[in-house]
């Protein structure tokens, strides 16, 4: 399964893929690679890191990963309570979906379920 995750805040981005290399679990699981996303012809790009491109060996690894960024933002909120936090977004080629801080997992997993089922059955047409 490929996805990649923007937050949109090049310094937020580069904090949660730290985050996500130092799991342990994920790892062993999840290929992460930070690079650019793909800018449409006409607009510019920031320079910044702004995508974390992943490649999940299974489904069980979608859980660890949405696990893993939920927890990210759970130490952010604690460490600063009043800042500002972008929204974390997967996606996937059939679309995306966005994590929020009070996003549940589990409506998380069975909304990324639908789009990788929806851009696995794009692939085989």
């Amino acid at each position: 399964m490929n996805l990649q995750i923007r937050t949109g805040d090049g310094q937020e981005i580069a904090g949660l893929y730290r985050w996500l290399a130092r799991d342990h679990a994920l790892s062993r699981q999840a290929t992460l690679e930070i690079g650019h996303a793909e800018v449409a012809p006409g607009q510019m790009n920031s320079g910044l890191l702004d995508v974390i491109n992943v490649v999940l060996s299974n489904g069980i690894a979608l859980m660890g990963l949405v696990t893993a960024i939920k927890a990210y933002r759970q130490t952010i909120r604690q460490q600063a309570p009043a800042a500002r936090r972008p929204v974390v977004v997967i996606i996937v080629p059939a679309g995306r979906f966005e994590i929020e801080d009070e996003t549940d997992p589990e409506q998380i997993i069975k909304a990324l379920g639908a789009l990788l089922v929806a851009s696995s059955d794009e692939h085989t047409r």
